[in-house]
């Protein structure tokens, strides 16, 4: 009897190695979401909420920041969450989508996909939410949502009947964008973007792999992405040159430290009253 289950146990772990040898990118993006998660943990950010101040200074996606000097905060922001319901969410749904995704378009394609996915989220995001600080990885699970469909719809290698797998896929979308609709704290804007960043991307490789030869298909992937990413930097450079007044006062404050002084503050102030010294 234990011969047999350690032989399933075997089986198993063999499945899941053979498995994980596709999806090189999904599980390496997986492991630093949750590798980012721990240290944040143990740096003291709460296990399952923090202030908006304390992921700011985690690299979150905030406005007057990101479009004063801190354009990396668009793809540092995909890799943090606020607290670790809101990672294994995001990572369940990753899961079943950015596997799908990574299987059917392979690792390179993939990867470009979904940091483009997380970029362009982020810079929607910033288009409607320019005074709370936003992250998150579900803008560019969205965008492995969109790949999906174009997969779905286009996809030579995919099996079966394409709208019985599309309609169900459909109720899972529903779900997210009437649920963010209905949610304030729920970043509507750059679900969004990352599905229509991920569809565009997808339907864009279809097009690719039908009509250039194999030997040149490389070379004009590397076209079409380098095109997708000439136009995200002239979006966010005409958003950047349009960036308020008030933007460059604010990053004039955060650099100089007085925002994390006010924060302190109201810390210390915080936890006097809990210890009952407060009036």
């Amino acid at each position: 009897m234990a011969g047999k289950i350690k032989d399933f146990i075997q089986s198993k772990q063999d499945s899941l190695k053979e498995m994980l040898k596709y999806v090189p990118v999904s599980t390496s993006i997986i492991a630093v979401n949750i590798l980012v998660w721990l240290v944040m943990f143990c740096c003291g950010v709460n296990l399952f909420t923090a202030n908006g101040y304390t992921y700011m200074k985690w690299g979150a996606n905030f406005a007057p920041l990101t479009l004063t000097g801190d354009w990396w905060r668009l793809i540092t922001s995909s890799f943090i969450h606020q607290g670790v319901f809101h990672l294994l969410l995001n990572m369940f749904w990753f899961f079943l989508f950015g596997f799908i995704s990574e299987i059917v378009y392979r690792p390179r394609r993939f990867l470009f996909a979904y940091f483009y996915s997380a970029i362009f989220s982020a810079y929607f995001s910033l288009i409607f939410h320019t005074d709370a600080p936003c992250l998150g990885a579900s803008g560019a699970v969205y965008g492995c949502f969109g790949l999906c469909i174009s997969a779905f719809l286009l996809h030579e290698g995919m099996n079966g009947n394409r709208k019985e797998t599309i309609f169900a896929f459909l109720p899972f979308l529903a779900y997210g964008l009437f649920y963010g609709l209905i949610k304030k704290n729920i970043d509507l804007a750059a679900h969004v973007g990352g599905l229509l960043s991920g569809f565009v991307l997808g339907i864009c490789y279809e097009i690719l792999i039908r009509i250039v030869p194999k030997e040149k298909l490389s070379r004009a992937q590397g076209i079409l992405e380098l095109s997708f990413l000439v136009l995200f930097i002239y979006l966010f450079g005409n958003m950047v040159s349009n960036a308020p007044t008030k933007y460059i006062q604010m990053r004039r404050l955060w650099d100089s430290g007085v925002v994390e002084k006010m924060m302190e503050q109201k810390k210390a102030e915080k936890e006097l009253k809990q210890n009952g010294f407060g009036i």
